[in-house]
């Protein structure tokens, strides 16, 4: 069995880094600080007048790929013609089973006050049902940002999160003021607000695009290569997470508190890769007994895919960056394509732990 282990000297070095990040955060330094933390093999593609950056080897340098999988595709019109729509869920134990997780893109799973709740970003996958859907946190804003103007569907929060989130960059769906939610029967409340995907999507501002990408992903031909890891134990607050690898359909497994995490109708919550990145959360500025991560600057990150596993650093100048990671040696640390899960877990010792 094997953790993540903080080097000596980390948050002494990532403040550094954070310090360097704000100071050319702003006007062309920024746009030069970004382009070159990413590798050199990186090339354009204008899908829809949305950019959608494609890495890999430079064999891949023509690849067109779903944004928020990176799925290889034949042709842009295969990328569907809206915006990202990112839905808040419920991860209480009486909001169990969930409905609509397995079909999201990219979920991030979120500390908020001694429990977890989900951000579930869908784009290329439609959802006749997702929820229960809660309310917002002001954390989500620095997540959710990098998804160039997502939809963001959530119960509300209170007044301090609601003018945040109209003064950002997401497109407000607050179900006090939104069409195509509905309250389920035999469900108490709140644990039982409802809508579907395509309920949602009709609100999406004239003019939206689809998301740009927001990892970076593997050429064709590359080989996957790293350490071995079948089972990985992550420490959320209130959660002991637990990810198990099936080898036959290449996907890991969730279970949550010693339980297999089952939704209503597609079976246990699994993804094609797993990252746990290590954060600093402080009390948010609506609420301080609400915890917020802090998503800018530098931290650690354990990628899990194919059986594998790999550890580096993540990098984030500004909140509309995409997510960047390295290996420790400072390459970059490319994902295999397919459906994401995003743990910002707790930066301290031993956040993942794998065997």
């Amino acid at each position: 069995m094997k953790s993540h282990s903080r080097p000596l000297g980390w948050l002494g070095i990532s403040a550094v880094f954070a310090l360097v990040f704000t100071a050319c955060s702003s006007g062309e330094d920024a746009a030069g600080a970004d382009a070159s933390s990413t590798t050199t093999t990186t090339s354009t593609t204008v899908v829809s007048d949305s950019v959608v950056v494609t890495t890999g080897a430079p064999a891949a340098a023509d690849l067109i790929r779903m944004p928020l999988t990176g799925e290889i595709l034949g042709s842009a019109t295969e990328i569907p013609d809206r915006p990202a729509l990112a839905v808040k869920f419920d991860n209480h134990p009486r909001a169990r089973p969930q409905a609509g997780l397995n079909e999201a893109d990219v979920i991030f799973e979120e500390n908020v006050e001694n429990l977890t709740r989900f951000a579930a970003v869908f784009h290329s996958t439609d959802a006749e049902t997702v929820g229960p859907i809660r309310s917002g946190r002001s954390q989500d804003i620095a997540i959710l940002s990098a998804f160039d103007r997502p939809l963001f569907a959530w119960s509300g929060g209170n007044d301090g999160v609601r003018r945040l989130v109209r003064n950002s960059d997401l497109v407000d769906l607050d179900a006090a003021r939104t069409s195509g939610y509905y309250r389920r029967t035999g469900r108490s409340a709140p644990h039982n607000l409802y809508a579907g995907t395509e309920e949602l999507w009709v609100h999406a501002p004239e003019g939206s695009k689809p998301p740009p990408q927001v990892f970076e992903y593997l050429g064709p031909e590359a080989d996957l290569q790293g350490e071995s890891a079948d089972v990985v134990n992550v420490e959320m607050d209130g959660m002991r997470i637990r990810w198990d690898y099936d080898a036959e359909r290449r996907v890991y497994l969730r279970s949550q508190n010693d339980q297999a995490h089952q939704t209503e109708s597609s079976g246990q919550v699994h993804a094609d890769t797993v990252i746990v990145m290590a954060v600093v959360y402080r009390p948010s500025p609506a609420d301080p007994n609400s915890p917020e991560a802090q998503l800018t600057g530098q931290g650690p990150v354990v990628v899990l895919s194919g059986g594998l596993v790999r550890t580096g650093t993540w990098e984030r100048a500004t909140i509309t960056d995409p997510y960047r990671f390295r290996l420790e040696n400072g390459e970059p640390l490319l994902l295999s394509p397919g459906r994401v899960f995003v743990h910002l877990a707790r930066d301290r010792d031993g956040f993942a732990v794998w065997e």
